[in-house]
């Protein structure tokens, strides 16, 4: 009898272990299958995002898909842009993650909140601000955005483009834009917006001359447009999308 009850004891442990071994692996799907469709649909939500996975802690099942929204990284030299950083937890990540940014010099940024508390599989976004500084050249940086939180560190890269003379088109900002540049220099504008109305003639964001016969066409969500000035002078323009004003001053 005593033997009996002893080899059932054991072939209950046997079992108890195996099931421990299968629950410690990643599901054998999840890492190739789960994580494409998850990504897939990330980058899909997010139309041209920069979206990326990255392995945490060694284990290939966990991931994280990361997009910053707008995609298009542009912030003026010595100026700021606003953007989103999206977080998809993909493969059972939960808990606080602590953003963070490495960059080169002349590049700052503000999270917003900094800690980020994840649920399996549920997309959290952050404010991300991307800052210049006003000595800074333009041109393309790389920047390193890490997540680090009880399961481990996700690293990956994004790159921000500097430009000058850069002006940003959005509902709700300043209403009077002035800007100084140089005779030959281009001036930048960049839409953060869709579609604004249905009247028409206001459905998108435009640049409209007051002193000269000059108009951007329609700029939907990230539409950008430039116009180089040739000589100096003061040129205001408006805006009939959300009824902004503008003025740039050229000098030689």
């Amino acid at each position: 009898m005593r033997t009996t009850i002893g080899l059932a004891a054991i072939v209950i442990l046997l079992g108890l272990a195996a099931v421990l071994v299968i629950l410690g692996r990643p599901p054998p799907s999840e890492t190739k299958s789960e994580v494409a469709s998850s990504t897939a649909g990330f980058s899909s939500q997010f139309g041209s995002g920069t979206v990326v996975t990255s392995g945490v802690g060694g284990n290939a099942s966990l991931y994280f898909a990361l997009g910053i929204v707008p995609a298009d990284l542009l912030v003026p030299v010595g100026g700021s842009g606003n953007y989103t950083l999206v977080v998809h937890p993909i493969g059972g990540i939960a808990g606080p993650y602590t953003a963070s940014v490495k960059a080169p010099p002349g590049l700052s940024f503000k999270i917003d909140p900094t800690t980020l508390t994840l649920s399996a599989s549920v997309r959290i976004g952050a404010d991300f601000q991307v800052r210049s500084s006003s000595g800074m050249s333009p041109g393309d940086y790389p920047i390193f955005i890490s997540l680090e939180g009880p399961q481990g560190v996700a690293n990956q890269s994004f790159s921000v483009h500097v430009q000058k003379n850069l002006l940003f088109m959005s509902v709700g900002s300043t209403r009077f834009v002035n800007l100084t540049v140089k005779a030959g220099e281009a001036v930048t504008w960049v839409s953060r917006d869709g579609v604004l109305s249905d009247e028409p003639g206001q459905e998108f964001h435009r640049v409209i001359f007051q002193n000269m016969d000059v108009a951007s066409p329609s700029l939907g969500l990230s539409g950008i447009w430039s116009y180089t000035f040739a000589q100096p002078g003061t040129y205001r323009y408006y805006d009939p999308g959300d009824y902004s004003l503008g003025e740039i001053v050229v000098v030689l």
